[in-house]
């Protein structure tokens, strides 16, 4: 029996190519889902960075809360109001910006794969006009204090220098002595040192932009914080617990001045301030009590470049009269019966004193992309010229003595400071060399 193989073929009909066509589209629908989430995968992610700022005065606004809506990526601005979102894929987002005493902006982003954005964000201030204008403006002025404050993982006061304008201090240390938990210690009628929680000032820290300033004190390590004119801050931090870089003998709190950097106006035009105040001495019946300050400040190359110089002079009459008494027992048998206190002498003291303070500094600061560098320079020089006219009564001897006498101790003291912040990937980077 001879059986002959053969090959049949049958071409599909019109419903069978229907069939093979919804397989086909199918198949390539389950291609596409498996290969472009892996292509996906492959993009790189991009960067958000940029500067949140005042829109009428152009000052930086530190602390500010920035974050794309609906992810949990977010940041928030340092103390020149820079932030920096990192490992953003693409897409497109909606990126909200909020800060405390300011009206949240909605800011629409739409970021390419790999791409680094810049963003920069002006807010308005919230104010309430009226009655209570005045209150509100106190109020915004201390909006970053109370943002760093908040922020703050330590104890921490924060003065701005919105505040610091407001009252009428002489120097930095009656700015200081406002704060909870500070007793200030007075020289002459003049705040010279603070005394936080209870500590002695020798067993505080005082700063200037982080660099600690050297002792003035010939027998502690206390510091004349009234050799620093107010007009010179930008702001004062006042830490109340004590942190690992610290020294072990600083158990009371730390001090850190914040000098001023130059700040951009709207027209972009060098700003100009001059201030005189005047005042008058009861005690002497004098008005040669003076402050004369004048400050040059300017910003160039888009803001990016800062310079700032100052100069401050004061006269201060700090003349006293002191009345002082000495006692003792006028009769001392037992214990039990040690005899009637009586007054032994009295002691007047006159001492005209005058105090003159010339301040100066000289800041230059550049800003770039993830990084700035500062150079502060801070002068000062403080001479204090004092004459003692005593006269000591002797109630029980029935003598006069007197005496006089003639002091005048001159304190210079210098900072230089070159401070470089620069963010490499995601770590912060500082690095500054100082000389004080």
């Amino acid at each position: 029996m001879n059986v002959t193989p053969s090959l049949a073929f049958t071409f599909p009909n019109e419903k069978g190519i229907e069939m093979l066509i919804k397989r086909l589209t199918a198949f390539v629908v389950l291609l596409f889902v498996a290969v472009v989430p892996q292509m996906a995968l492959g993009q790189s992610d991009g960067n958000i960075s940029g500067k949140v700022t005042d829109v009428s005065t152009g000052e930086a606004l530190p602390g500010a809360t920035v974050y794309l809506k609906g992810t949990s990526l977010g940041a928030s601005t340092g103390l020149n109001g820079n932030y920096k979102i990192l490992s953003v894929p693409p897409g497109s987002y909606t990126m909200q910006v909020s800060y405390v005493g300011y009206k949240a902006r909605l800011v629409p982003i739409k970021l390419t794969a790999g791409e680094h954005l810049t963003e920069d964000v002006k807010l308005e201030a919230v104010g309430v006009q009226g009655k209570t204008v005045v209150v509100t403006a106190q109020a915004s002025g201390q909006n970053q204090a109370v943002n760093e404050q908040l922020s703050s993982k330590n104890i921490v006061n924060v003065v701005s220098a919105a505040r610091i304008k407001e009252l009428p201090d002489l120097n930095a240390a009656e700015s200081v002595g406002r704060l909870p938990g500070v007793f200030l210690v007075r020289s002459y009628g003049e705040g010279s040192e603070v005394s936080i929680r209870g500590m002695e000032p020798k067993y505080n820290r005082v700063e200037i932009d982080g660099v600690q300033m050297p002792s003035t004190s010939s027998s502690d390590r206390s510091v004349d914080m009234s050799m620093i004119s107010s007009d010179m801050l930008s702001g004062i931090e006042l830490f109340k617990t004590v942190t690992p870089d610290m020294d072990a003998a600083v158990i009371g709190g730390t001090v850190n001045f914040q000098i001023r950097e130059a700040s951009a106006t709207p027209t972009g035009a060098p700003k100009i301030e001059l201030s005189a105040q005047g005042g008058y001495d009861n005690l002497q019946g004098t008005y040669n009590d003076y402050v004369f300050s004048g400050t040059v400040e300017k910003r160039f190359f888009d803001n990016k470049l800062g310079v700032l110089a100052q100069a401050i002079v004061s006269r201060r009459n700090l003349t006293a009269d002191i009345f002082g008494g000495s006692y003792g027992l006028l009769k001392q048998n037992t214990y039990a019966n040690p005899g009637p206190v009586v007054l032994n002498g009295i002691n007047l003291q006159y001492k005209p004193t005058e105090k003159q303070l010339y301040n100066g500094t000289f800041v230059l600061d550049y800003e770039w992309t993830g990084g700035k560098v500062d150079f502060f320079n801070v002068l000062s020089r403080s001479t204090q010229a004092t004459e003692t006219f005593s006269q000591n009564y002797s109630i029980q001897n029935g003598g006069i003595s007197y005496g006089a006498s003639n002091f005048t101790p001159i304190e210079n003291f210098i900072t230089n400071i070159l401070d470089l912040h620069q963010k490499v990937l995601s770590f912060n980077m500082d690095a500054r060399i100082s000389h004080a």
